[in-house]
């Protein structure tokens, strides 16, 4: 892996030397949850059970 890396940073650096221009680099962390509303979340957590055949919260 160190090897892998010092050749990446000397093939970079000479990109660089040349004069080639170097992209900023983008944000690449997952989203890991998109908030919805009490409802929706409540509907999703519902189609679950009714897939896995779980009975609801309560009842057996």
């Amino acid at each position: 892996l160190r090897k892998s890396c010092t050749e990446e940073l000397v093939i970079m650096g000479r990109r660089i030397e040349s004069g080639e221009e170097i992209p900023k680099p983008l944000v690449q962390l997952e989203k890991l949850h998109i908030p919805i509303s009490n409802e929706a979340g409540l509907q999703k957590i519902a189609d679950i059970r009714k897939k896995l055949n779980l009975p609801r919260r309560g009842q057996q």
